[in-house]
C-alpha cells in the first residue's frame, strides 16, 4: 500500500478520471437535441455523434443527407427550411424524418453518414448534393473535413463497414486510433472544443498567430436545451461577422467549373457510388438522389456545360443501379436565392414543394393515392 502511495501511476489515473469527469460536465455536446427532436443540427459542424444517437423504433425512417443548402443557415427559423417542410409532410404520412445535412459537406463525411444510415437500417435515403461535394483523391481522408462527423470512424460498431470506403485508402491504423480515443473520451475531445472557443472569440487575422492556422468557429445555429451554453457556440461574434462579410463578397461572384477539376471529382464519384450503393443494398435502404438547385446567373456558360456533363454521367451511373436521379440544378429561379446555392425562405418553401411529389412517388406506398 505504501508502495502504491509513493507511485505516480495511481495519481495519474486519478487525474485522468477527474479530467474526464470535468470535461463531461463542461462540454456542451450532450446538451443538444438529437436528430429526431429537431430539424437540423443546432451546432452545425459539432456534436454529430450525439446528434445521431437516436433510439430507433418501428416507424419507418427517411433521412436527408445534404450540404449547407439542407442546413439553411441563412434562415434563422429552423422550421422554415425545406427539411422542416419535408419532415412535417412525412410525419403526416406516418414516417419519421431526420435531417443529416452539414455545411461544406465532404466525400469522407458522406461515406461515414451513409455507413451510419446502413447501421441504423434507415428505410429511405434522400440525397441532395452537388459536384463540389466530391473531392479529388488526395483529399479523401479523415483530416480534411472540418466537422466532427469524422469521429464516427472511431465508433467500434461502424468498423466492419469501413473497409468499403475511399477514405480508408489514405487512413492508417493510428488515424483510427486517434478517432477512437477522441470519440470515446470527453477529455480528448475537449481539445477540439477549446480550439473552437478560442477561434470563436479571436479575429481571423490573429488565428495563425494564436492557433497556428485559420479555424472556422464552432458556430451555433439554434438554441440548445440550455441557451446559456454560448461560450463554445457563439450566436454572434466578431469572427462570425467577418465570415459573413466574406460570404457576402462572394455572393456576386460568377462561379466557374474547371474542366480538369470536375473530371477528377467525377473519378471520385465513379469509384464512390458502387461502394455506396452496395452498402445501401445490404441494409435494405432505398435511395432517391437529387442534384441540388443553384442560382442560374451565378454560373457562366462554360461552367454550366462542365457541370451538366458531370451530372449526366453521374446520373447514368445512379440510374443503372435502379435508383432515380433528378437534376434540379436549374429548376428554381435566381430570385429565390441569397447566394450561389443558398435559398431565401421562399426558396426553401419552393424546393420543398418540388421534393414532396417525388417523396410521395418513391417513399410512400401508393404515392399520391394514399
Amino acid at each position: 500500500m505504501n508502495g502504491l502511495s509513493r507511485s505516480a501511476f495511481p495519481w495519474f489515473v486519478l487525474l485522468l478520471a477527474l479530467g474526464e469527469i470535468l470535461a463531461w460536465w463542461s462540454l456542451p455536446y450532450q446538451l443538444g437535441p438529437t436528430a429526431d427532436e429537431t430539424t437540423r443540427n443546432p451546432t452545425k459542424h459539432r456534436g454529430w455523434p450525439e446528434y445521431l444517437d437516436v433510439e430507433d423504433d418501428e416507424q419507418p425512417l427517411v433521412v436527408l443527407i445534404s450540404n449547407s443548402q439542407g442546413v439553411g443557415g441563412e434562415v434563422a427559423d429552423r422550421e422554415k427550411i425545406y427539411a422542416a417542410f419535408l419532415g412535417e409532410h412525412l410525419s403526416d404520412k406516418g414516417f419519421r424524418f431526420e435531417n443529416w445535412a452539414t455545411g461544406g459537406f465532404r466525400t469522407t463525411e458522406i461515406e461515414l453518414l451513409t455507413i451510419k444510415a446502413a447501421q441504423r437500417g434507415v428505410d429511405h435515403l434522400l440525397v441532395v448534393l452537388a459536384v463540389n461535394n466530391f473531392d479529388p483523391p488526395e483529399l479523401l481522408n479523415l483530416d480534411y473535413p472540418f466537422s466532427d462527423i469524422t469521429l464516427l470512424a472511431g465508433e467500434p460498431g461502424l468498423w466492419p463497414y469501413l473497409g468499403d470506403t475511399l477514405f480508408m485508402e489514405n487512413t492508417k491504423f493510428e488515424d483510427l486510433a486517434v478517432k477512437f480515443v477522441t470519440w470515446s473520451s470527453n477529455l480528448a475531445r475537449s481539445r477540439m472544443a477549446v480550439t473552437d472557443l478560442v477561434a470563436a472569440h479571436t479575429p481571423l487575422k490573429w488565428h495563425p498567430l494564436v492557433i497556428g492556422h485559420e479555424v472556422r468557429p464552432g458556430m451555433r445555429l439554434d438554441d440548445l436545451k440550455d441557451p446559456g451554453i454560448s461560450a463554445y457556440y457563439p450566436a454572434v461574434d466578431l469572427t462570425v461577422e467577418e465570415l459573413a462579410i466574406r460570404r457576402a463578397a462572394r455572393k456576386t461572384m460568377v462561379r466557374d467549373y474547371n474542366r480538369n477539376q470536375v473530371a477528377r471529382r467525377f473519378e471520385t464519384f465513379r469509384r464512390f457510388y458502387p461502394l455506396f450503393n452496395s452498402r445501401l443494398e445490404k441494409s435494405g435502404t432505398k435511395l432517391t438522389w437529387v442534384w441540388n438547385p443553384v442560382a442560374l446567373e451565378s454560373t457562366n456558360r462554360n461552367g454550366r456545360s462542365v457541370r451538366s456533363r458531370f451530372y449526366e454521367q453521374a446520373s447514368s451511373i445512379i440510374e443503372r443501379s435502379g435508383a432515380r436521379s433528378y437534376d434540379m440544378t436549374d429548376a428554381i429561379e435566381s430570385r429565390y436565392f441569397l447566394s450561389h446555392g443558398h435559398f431565401n425562405e421562399s426558396g426553401h418553401r419552393k424546393f420543398a414543394r418540388m421534393l414532396i411529389p417525388i417523396l410521395d412517388d418513391e417513399v410512400i406506398p401508393g404515392g399520391h393515392e394514399r
